[in-house]
């Protein structure tokens, strides 16, 4: 899906025919039973960057479906702190949220600022904050029972203008 109505709409199929789902991302950390997925798979190649200055920082929303290497990379050409060290992790932006992801002592939590989801049971679009979006060590609401009901479209980190490479 490329958007955020084809997600609702491969939702809305899967819900009305009683069908489980699976959000792919990169595809980069999947193993496929030999028995298949009886259900629907939604790759989500949601894509899009915004920049908005906000003085000392800017808010950088990006689609679930962007490439997180190719995200940070155009971060840091631009000069903004605080992904430059989660460079080179697979996946996509979507998927950050959701592992938590980290490295060199930096987590995707230190610069989320919310999460934009689609509700699977009603179609509603919904922003979790950083507080709620509960993360802990590689982990966050979205791995919970009750969190894999919300399916990922963007992301907005606060990134710094002005900074000091992390070591």
């Amino acid at each position: 899906v490329g958007s955020v109505a084809e997600a609702r709409e491969a939702l809305g199929f899967a819900r009305e025919n009683k069908l489980p789902f699976f959000v792919l991302g990169g595809g980069s950390n999947l193993l496929v039973s030999d028995k298949g997925f009886s259900g629907v798979v939604i790759k989500n190649e949601i894509l899009g960057l915004s920049f908005k200055d906000d003085n000392e920082s800017v808010l950088v929303t990006a689609g679930a479906g962007e490439n997180w290497d190719n995200f940070v990379l155009e971060c840091v050409s631009r000069g903004l702190y605080g992904l430059e060290n989660l460079s080179g992790i697979p996946g996509t932006v979507g998927a950050a949220p959701v592992q938590n992801i980290g490295a060199y002592g930096v987590e995707a939590k230190d610069n989320v600022v919310s999460v934009e989801v689609i509700d699977s049971v009603g179609g509603e679009l919904k922003l979790f904050d950083n507080a709620g979006c509960r993360f802990g060590y590689r982990d966050s609401f979205f791995k919970t029972p009750e969190g894999k009901r919300y399916v990922i479209v963007s992301v907005t980190f606060r990134l710094k203008k002005n900074g000091n490479l992390n070591f």
